[in-house]
């Protein structure tokens, strides 16, 4: 394995050929969480066909849509939060996000289908270190508490899987606005593919959603100054969010391996070779920020950040 942190090297990793890099089979290992065909798991041309194939509920516009019913949830799920005494911050933060999962990406709003699948999902997604070993030794989701999850995650599927049947037949398909309904109307995908990007959406965007803004407002707690003026300005509030994910961000590196032999650090690599660009090391780089263990929004809005010095999620 060959870890890089310079902002060119990994340039040459995230933008180069995909012939030459694999990441997907770097993630194998996620295959029995979220299929076999989730974008994640997949490489080369499979992987951009079903990755432009996603696009459409993900541009500007279509996410703007969700602005007001993210807003209503957030503030529903505030408004119930104890004063004046500590309470577990990330639990509070996973309803939000999964709540939003269910009614922006899903879109469910049926009750009874609603309260079964929040039901469902919230058991699915409830990863434990010690649910991970499985993945590391699958024999596991034979036995114990790692069977017990593997029901609770085909009982999620079957769910999602009724969900996409009984959403192919509503008639008013094409107005809809969630995720789900704009990839049905697109047509593109069948529902065993469908069913694998809705799991990759649930499991990995709903935990890095949820790790993300628990740690923006643990930061922001922190810094009352930062806190204050966050309120009164988006642009400073954006910049905010940034800076925690550059400080603590989700994943401290991502691994791609070499499909064949590549260049890369002024050094020949052999096919096969792990790469590992290390997200945690650049962004916490004194080469790419001035004081860098400091909580400073305001470095965003002075132009620090750019290009691949700042790629919380990957690339």
């Amino acid at each position: 394995m060959v870890v890089v942190s310079d902002p060119e090297d990994l340039r040459t990793v995230f933008a180069g050929d995909p012939r030459a890099w694999r990441a997907g089979e770097s993630y194998d290992l996620l295959a029995p969480l979220i299929g076999r065909r989730s974008v994640v798991v997949l490489d080369g041309a499979e992987h951009l066909t079903v990755r432009k194939r996603m696009l459409p509920p993900f541009h500007g516009e279509a996410v703007r849509r969700h602005e007001q019913l993210i807003e209503s949830i957030a503030a529903q799920e505030v408004a119930g939060w104890p004063e004046e005494r500590p309470f577990q911050l990330v639990e509070r933060m996973r309803a939000i996000t999964l709540e939003v999962m269910l009614q922006a990406v899903i879109g469910v709003q049926q009750p009874e289908r609603l309260a079964a699948l929040r039901e469902a999902l919230a058991r699915a997604v409830d990863l434990r270190p010690l649910t991970l070993l499985m993945w590391a030794w699958p024999p596991l989701g034979r036995i114990g508490p790692w069977l017990v999850f593997n029901r609770r995650l085909a009982h999620a599927r079957r769910l999602m899987a009724e969900e996409i049947e009984h959403r192919r037949d509503d008639p008013a398909l094409a107005e809809r606005p969630d995720v789900l309904s704009i990839l049905l109307a697109g047509g593109e995908l069948d529902d065993g593919e469908l069913l694998d990007q809705l799991a990759t959406l649930l499991l990995a965007g709903h935990e890095t959603s949820t790790t993300a803004l628990s740690w923006t407002l643990e930061r922001l707690v922190r810094h009352r100054d930062a806190l204050a003026r966050a309120r009164e300005d988006d642009a400073y509030l954006d910049a905010a969010v940034k800076e925690t994910l550059r400080l603590r961000p989700v994943l401290p590196a991502v691994a791609c391996e070499a499909a064949r032999p590549v260049w890369i650090a002024g050094r020949t690599l052999p096919a096969g070779t792990t790469v590992m660009p290390a997200i945690r090391l650049v962004q916490l780089a004194e080469e790419q920020y001035a004081d860098p263990l400091s909580f400073r929004p305001e470095r965003f809005l002075q132009g620090e950040g750019s290009g691949y010095s700042w790629i919380p999620f990957g690339g």
